[in-house]
């Protein structure tokens, strides 16, 4: 692996381009839109600290997008979590340990949110992290 990939420096895109790549990720990220953003970005302050909150959402998004690849390539949900699981445990600057739970019990929920964007209390996310916890240490 390349120090530096010098290959990646003459890749251009117009603002165009790089406008329409940010609607799709939007789009994927908050399928119902701003009232999604919104209620999500109020559940994860609830969930996390401070300090913490600004990088909730990437670390939030990562975990998702993990999740969602090894969901395709297994069709086991269980499956995916645990790979998904493994591989952030190899980025541990990303996503800290201590949180991954916590983040696949909001990917998890946020699988079920429908158009209504309707999320569940912080409370029972934690409810959600703590027994998928226990089912994770059964195994």
């Amino acid at each position: 692996m390349p120090i530096l990939d010098i290959s990646s420096w003459f890749i251009w895109k117009t603002k165009e381009e790089r406008q329409r790549e940010t609607e799709e990720y939007t789009e994927w990220a908050f399928p119902y839109g701003e009232r999604q953003r919104e209620n999500l970005t109020a559940l994860l302050a609830s969930l996390f600290p401070p300090k913490d909150r600004v990088f909730a959402m990437v670390q939030y998004l990562t975990c998702r997008e993990l999740y969602e690849k090894e969901l395709k390539a297994t069709k086991d949900k269980d499956d995916a979590i645990d790979r998904m699981i493994n591989t952030v445990k190899k980025h541990k600057r990303i996503i800290r340990p201590e949180d991954m739970v916590l983040l696949m019990a909001l990917v998890l929920t946020d699988e079920q949110i429908d158009e209504r964007v309707q999320y569940p209390s912080a409370e029972t996310i934690r409810e959600r992290a703590i027994e998928l916890n226990l089912l994770r240490k059964d195994e």
